[in-house]
């Protein structure tokens, strides 16, 4: 029984940890990409 608590609770939270990766990851792809068009803007000005 006791067990069985504890393999749910480590499955729940390798979920949320494999989540929050996946968000960051997304985060720092939209962020990267407004950065390369921003560099890209700066050197067409010129």
């Amino acid at each position: 029984m006791i067990a069985s608590i504890i393999v749910s609770v480590i499955v729940s939270s390798a979920v949320s940890i494999s989540i929050e990766v996946l968000r960051a990851k997304h985060q720092y792809k939209k962020q990267s990409k407004k950065q390369i068009d921003e560099l890209r803007k700066k050197y067409a000005d010129k």
